[in-house]
């Protein structure tokens, strides 16, 4: 019965594009049809041992890579012993917390919310039995702050455990547990995702998961058996006290474990696809009303508007059961009116009361269609838990207010730095995104996430004349604008100038090598910056540089070759050691090589290209990018935002910002360009062995930082064919090589 193991929870919402909800932060958008990321079947074998297995989600099958979280459908197929499943975020320390459970030989499966980690991958951990395991996605959350019902996923955590703490709940026990406020949910927060177990109960019977201090609703959130391990995902607001209730519907004592893995926002703007909390209602119970789904037939059943559920919501959160079938089979669960899609949504076998969470889109009338999949009669109740509607409320959002835009100094000779300075806030504590033009071209020099209160940046500004530097600062949906004067003097220009200083004796080759990337650099950067002086004792810069007290105009660099860690390994270190504090630019820094290494890259031709990228380090590149505002460091995706560089990098026709390697460790990740996207291009971190090429991205990156370049003398280059479908992807595995230098910590700034 393959449709048995395709999807579980299918959700649908209608009307709503991909491209609408990523605007909306926490907003939900379907994968339709629901696409499969893993059969271990056949790809990989069976998960076993304590790393578990890592799954690339963002950028496959419809999930974008930014996206926060995903909903999706594991199925463990065939275990040969007990244990659990645990699924959480790439790159955290696996959680204390179960996805679902699991006896030998049985298949089972359990809908699963999880946030995206380290690039956008999520782990799939088994306890044991080396179960096959099958992963379906059925949508994403967009990243972003969450408004009003929006979604935040969270590194799954415990909250509650009755076996360590209170004990089991006795028959018709309610117990309330609190979950806003506690560990990464906010007190604020209007519902909240949950997976919860029911420990080897004594008697067989149904936990309902409901809001404290509301009425026990007509409603089960799971149901089990004697003995057995049953878990289940459940939706739910949070009531008084910030608390959830669960109640024992059964004769006898069970244990509960409560593990929460991402909650809905409670204030701020509504967003589309957001979760409506509602108070838990049946809508139908075929023993009661209607009788069994026949054998391959199907019911319309109500949905939107059952209780006090929107009869206009685009989807709906159930729990649907299947109540002690005569046979094994599965049931689809789709939006009425429309075609039945060849997915299932709870698998069960004969006998057994299976009970699972479904989110589908609301059809024709607010109805919802099952299908079920079998060859017997099947008993089936749904109760409506929730819904994803268009807008919680109509959006009312005041713009935000600049209270201040000012300029110091207003007179300076070009190039001058001006500090840019505002007092800006938003009515409703929207994040606020700044942006300035401090020369007053109409480009962006410095973008500024969560600018709200007093702020300030430094700009170059080189425009000659009276320059109108603006201010804009946006909320997301309303905007403000601010001017400020700022009277440049005459443009004296002065060349720019690297100077090199051995530290080790140098061969003629070698020697060459660098006056060839001091040549390439002085003839790119067209500008001088201000005289600084430097003072530093020998080896203060991680112990690669010699003394020095004296004025430096405009960079000084020692250069050192020596043995390290032989061929392989550590080719050295890079990168500035003093910058000046009137504009953040390096004045002085270090490059210190392994020469093992640098006989073999000149062997091979390719130590011109390591020089050039070296010094770029030097300048600033990469290193420099926190300090200036130049980097999103979102570990799944960082991205560079420098107003120049990612001007270059649309003219080349990449989307969104311009990706940044995430992996490759300490002195690549997070300071060069994503390997698996740029390839050639001579500031990634991995040395491509045909060639390499300084791009205008590379150079207009320098522009960003502050430097005033000639974007000429790039060399050709454009995407890689090949890899232009990975332009929005995570990194990939690459065969180029990666020539580990370390970064330099800058030990001083000087005036």
């Amino acid at each position: 019965m393959a449709a048995a193991l395709l999807a579980t929870g299918w959700f649908v919402t209608v009307g709503t594009s991909v491209a609408a909800a990523a605007g909306n932060g926490g907003g939900f958008t379907a994968v339709s049809p629901p696409a499969r990321l893993l059969d271990t079947r056949t790809s990989g074998g069976c998960v076993s041992g304590p790393a578990g297995r890592s799954l690339l989600v963002g950028g496959f099958a419809g999930v974008p890579s930014g996206a926060a979280a995903v909903v999706v459908n594991v199925t463990v197929v065939s275990p040969s012993a007990p244990g659990y499943v645990t699924v959480y975020p790439a790159g955290v320390a696996p959680p204390t917390a179960s996805s679902l459970n699991y006896v030998a030989g049985q298949t089972v499966p359990n809908q699963v919310t999880v946030k995206l980690g380290t690039a956008g991958a999520i782990v799939l951990f088994a306890s044991g039995g080396c179960p096959n395991l099958v992963v379906d996605v059925q949508g994403w959350f967009a990243a972003g702050p969450a408004g009003t019902g929006g979604f935040d996923g969270v590194t799954p955590a415990r909250v509650r455990d009755t076996r360590l703490v209170g004990g089991c709940l006795v028959g018709n026990e309610t117990r309330s547990i609190p979950v806003g406020g506690v560990g990464a949910v906010p007190s604020s927060a209007d519902a909240v995702v949950l997976n919860v177990t029911a420990v080897t109960p004594t008697a067989g019977g149904y936990l309902t998961v409901y809001p404290a201090g509301r009425p026990t609703p007509l409603a089960s959130s799971l149901n089990f058996t004697a003995g057995r391990v049953v878990p289940n995902a459940v939706t739910v607001g949070l009531g008084t006290g910030d608390s959830i209730a669960v109640f024992n519907g059964s004769g006898g004592c069970t244990h509960v474990v409560v593990d929460v893995v991402g909650y809905y926002a409670g204030s701020g703007d509504s967003v589309v696809g957001g979760f409506v909390d509602v108070t838990p209602t049946r809508s139908v119970d075929t023993r009661v009303t209607g009788g069994c789904v026949p054998a391959q037939g199907s019911r319309e059943i109500a949905a939107a508007g059952v209780g006090d559920t929107a009869a206009d919501s685009l989807a709906v959160a159930l729990n649907v059961t299947v109540v002690a079938p005569g046979g094994p089979g599965y049931l689809t669960v789709h939006p009425a009116g429309g075609t039945k899609p060849t997915v299932s949504n709870l698998n069960f076998t004969a006998g057994l009361v299976v009970a699972n969470s479904v989110h589908v889109g609301a059809g024709t009338g607010g109805r919802i269609t099952v299908f079920n999949g079998s060859g017997v009669c099947a008993h089936v109740i749904v109760d409506v838990v929730g819904a994803y509607v268009t807008a919680t409320s109509p959006p009312v959002n005041a713009p935000p207010v600049i209270s201040s835009f000012t300029a110091s100094p207003t007179t300076v000779a070009a190039p001058g730095l001006v500090a840019y300075s505002w007092n800006v806030t938003d009515p409703e504590g929207d994040p606020l995104i700044c942006t300035i033009d401090g020369n007053g071209d109409g480009n962006v020099d410095v973008t500024v996430a969560n600018c709200q209160n007093p702020g300030s940046r430094n700009v170059t500004v080189a425009i000659a004349g009276s320059v109108t530097a603006a201010l804009g600062v946006s909320d997301g949906s309303g905007t403000d604008a601010a001017t400020a004067s700022v009277t440049v003097g005459a443009d004296p220009v002065e060349s720019y100038n690297i100077e090199l200083r051995y530290q080790s004796s140098i061969s003629p080759a070698v020697q060459a090598a660098f006056d060839s990337a001091v040549a390439r650099w002085q003839a790119t950067i067209v500008r001088g910056v201000p005289s600084a002086t430097v003072s530093l004792s020998a080896g203060q810069c991680s112990g690669a540089n010699g003394a020095i007290s004296q004025v430096v105009d405009d960079m000084m660099i020692d250069v050192t070759v020596t043995a390290i860690d032989g061929a392989g390994g550590v080719l050295g270190q890079a990168g500035p050691c003093s910058t000046a504090a009137v504009d953040g630019l390096s004045r002085f820094g270090v490059m210190k090589f392994d020469s093992a290494d640098v006989e073999n890259l000149l062997t091979d031709g390719r130590f011109g290209a390591v020089t050039l990228h070296e010094m770029a380090h030097v300048l600033g590149f990469g290193g420099s990018w926190p300090g200036k505002g130049l980097l999103d460091d979102t570990p799944s995706d960082p991205r560079f935002t420098g107003a120049r560089g990612n001007a270059e990098w649309s003219r080349m026709g990449g989307t969104g910002t311009v990706p940044v390697e995430a992996g490759g460790g300490l002195g690549t990740a997070l300071s060069h360009w994503r390997e698996s996207v740029f390839d050639k291009e001579i500031m990634t971190g991995f040395l491509d062995s045909s060639g390499n090429v300084l791009s205008r991205l590379s150079i207009a990156s320098m522009a960003d930082l502050g430097y005033q370049v000639d974007i000429t003398t790039a060399d050709a280059y454009t995407l890689p064919s090949l890899l232009s479908g990975l332009r929005s992807a995570g990194p990939s595995v690459v065969t180029d090589e990666q020539l580990i230098t370390l970064p330099v910590t800058p030990v001083q700034s000087v005036g």
